[in-house]
């Protein structure tokens, strides 16, 4: 059929192919790939790059125009989910990246690691009170509180690398040796090559366990990058929500996401800011207006579970989610002691069945639902959010909970009285600038080592998922002291259902990426062996 389109010479580049059923769909608008795929609910044309040569062709303003005529006519908001962009951040605060990243639809999420990237030129490493609108008297003291964090980030860094190289020397760990291509401790190395490609792996191991450490140090106004791709509709949301918070750095963001997106998908981010856009933020600013107190929490940290369903109950739930699957009927046994045995056989299948933390139990395990509070650095928390199928219930940002302390700092001293005194001054200050400007804008105040309190509602499928990756060597370590304890929980509480949860790391590693930078250089050294052949 569409040979047609290449015996006329007409130009078919915008598709990966003109011949098969699958293709990629590759024309220059991103604006015109979302119109034109939007036609396939409203063409009989068995091939939509017919289509394309009868519309678009020779219409450069085709896609703009179907786009104006579907909203003012139809308002039919799904075709904008149609059209995608990818979008850079730069230069902005913590703050508002974890207040994008709390979107969990339609948007995907690449930042800076504060992990495995060590900030340097503090002076430009956070936003500057003039910027975040923190006025006088306090303006001088915020900058100099936040320089004087980046001053203790520097020093808890350099005695965290020389804690773990005392502590966890090289000659401690083994190494595959080029020669014979078995694992030797690093003395036993006699290969140039391997003994570079070691110290390589043993370096990099001790730099991020030391920034996992010295993260704690920073505020909330340090500055990150941050990539977004998603569709447009999702970007719409996202400018609603970012002007319903009144902090001048929102404000700024969203009205520089609008003009850039409205260059790409012109009458399309109207909806942002029209009529029915300026009510949603208006409703979302109402939303989110509630009276709020300060008081400490509970002297605790960690996590404890707050409500959840008897085991009995939610083996009685999977039962019947199971026996609809086979039948297509509810069933309407009552006999608790077969349910159990029938469900307790299911999950010992499946988890005979998994062979990796990537193969996941399946819907069914998606029933059962866990409330746990959790009390963690503010850093850690981030791990919790990348985690887009749990609902997470959290405060504004305050350091009213107390804080973190690396352990290594016991053995200097001099350096935790400061750690301690910062920690102190950057309550005390979050304290003035409440008061003053308000406590949105205190937030910018708060180091990453403050315990935040929050609330997480999980289903089973993703705990399972959740404890194996955040149990893994490479996690932080705090994240895995939680994802143990979670686990420990669920064992305690479903025992039968808590066996899905397969690939459990309990292991010790105090250079927790040192097994992850070996795969990585491994990788490396096969690359160059490769482009040498």
């Amino acid at each position: 059929m569409l040979s047609c389109f290449i015996g006329k010479g007409i130009s078919m580049e915008g598709f990966s192919n003109t011949e098969k059923n699958v293709f990629i769909i590759k024309l220059s608008k991103m604006i015109d790939r979302g119109a034109l795929m939007s036609r396939y609910s409203r063409t009989s044309e068995l091939d939509i790059r017919n289509v394309y040569r009868k519309e678009f062709l020779n219409d450069d303003k085709r896609g703009e125009e179907f786009y104006r005529k579907v909203f003012l006519e139809y308002g039919d908001e799904s075709v904008s989910e149609l059209v995608t962009a990818q979008v850079g951040l730069q230069n902005i605060s913590n703050l508002i990246t974890w207040y994008i990243e709390g979107s969990r639809i339609g948007l995907s999420f690449l930042e800076k690691s504060s992990r495995y990237v060590k900030y340097e030129n503090f002076e430009g490493m956070f936003l500057h009170a003039a910027y975040i609108g923190i006025a006088d008297p306090l303006a001088s003291e915020y900058d100099s509180h936040c320089r004087g964090l980046f001053d203790l980030y520097e020093k808890v860094l350099s005695v965290a690398e020389q804690y773990y190289r005392s502590r966890f020397p090289i000659e401690g760990f083994s190494f595959k040796d080029a020669l014979s291509s078995e694992e030797v401790m690093f003395p036993f190395l006699k290969d140039e090559k391997s003994i570079r490609s070691a110290k390589n792996v043993y370096n990099r191991s001790v730099r991020a366990r030391a920034l996992d450490e010295a993260r704690a140090c920073l505020p909330v106004s340090t500055i990150t990058n941050l990539g977004i791709s998603g569709n447009a509709r999702s970007f719409i949301y996202l400018i609603q929500k970012l002007n319903a918070v009144k902090i001048p750095e929102f404000q700024r963001i969203s009205s520089d996401l609008y003009n850039e997106l409205d260059v790409e998908f012109p009458n399309l981010m109207e909806n942002a800011t029209n009529i029915y856009g300026s009510r949603m933020t208006e409703y979302i600013t109402e939303r989110n207006e509630r009276p709020r107190t300060f008081s400490p929490s509970e002297s605790f940290t960690g996590v404890k579970i707050i409500d959840f369903r008897s085991e009995e109950d939610e083996m009685h739930r999977i039962y019947s989610a199971l026996k609809f699957d086979e039948t297509g009927k509810i069933p309407s046994s009552t006999d608790k002691d077969a349910e159990r045995a029938y469900v307790d056989s299911y999950i010992d299948k499946i988890g005979n069945a998994r062979n990796n933390r990537r193969e996941k139990g399946g819907r069914f395990f998606e029933i059962p639902e866990y409330l746990f509070q959790v009390t963690c650095s503010l850093g850690t928390f981030r791990e919790f959010q990348r985690h887009r199928i749990l609902t997470i219930i959290k405060r504004d940002i305050t350091p009213v909970s107390g804080f973190y302390v690396p352990p290594l700092l016991i053995d200097f001293p001099e350096i935790l009285d400061q750690y301690t005194e910062r920690m102190k001054g950057a309550f005390e200050l979050w304290e003035k600038v409440r008061k003053i400007s308000g406590e949105s804008l205190a937030q910018y105040v708060v180091p990453f080592a403050c315990y935040q309190v929050f609330i997480v509602k999980i289903n089973l499928q993703e705990l399972c998922y959740f404890i194996e990756l955040r149990s893994g060597s490479s996690a932080h370590p705090e994240i895995r002291k939680i994802a143990l304890e979670m686990y420990d929980i669920v064992m305690k509480i479903h025992p039968i259902l808590g066996k899905i949860v397969k690939f459990v790391d309990t292991g010790d590693y105090p250079l927790g990426r040192f097994s992850a930078e070996k795969n990585k250089e491994r990788k490396i050294n096969e690359i160059k062996n490769d482009e040498k052949n």
